[in-house]
């Protein structure tokens, strides 16, 4: 048989390991428990799209000035991307 063969089959053979999957649970719970319990370190980024996206879908609110059609330095296509959660 040749190499290739050698490692795919190799690799067919070997299940993947437990630990990779208590690792990655492990990781996932820090991020989540990270989350709730870190600071909000810039509002600004964090909620400058919400306003827009409430501007967008009900006419009323605050219209940021870098979604404003004005300056537009942000694509409205970001705060569309939050009209599901914001409907």
């Amino acid at each position: 048989p040749s190499r290739r063969d050698l490692c795919l089959a190799a690799a067919a053979a070997a299940p993947m390991d437990e630990s990779f999957g208590r690792i990655l649970a492990s990781l996932l719970l820090v991020r989540w428990a990270a989350a709730l319990v870190s600071n909000i370190t810039d509002c600004d980024e964090t909620y400058n799209f919400w306003e827009p996206t409430h501007y967008a879908l009900f006419g009323s609110g605050w219209q940021t000035w870098e979604y404003s059609p004005t300056h537009a330095l942000r694509s409205a296509l970001y705060i569309f991307d939050h009209a599901a959660f914001g409907w």
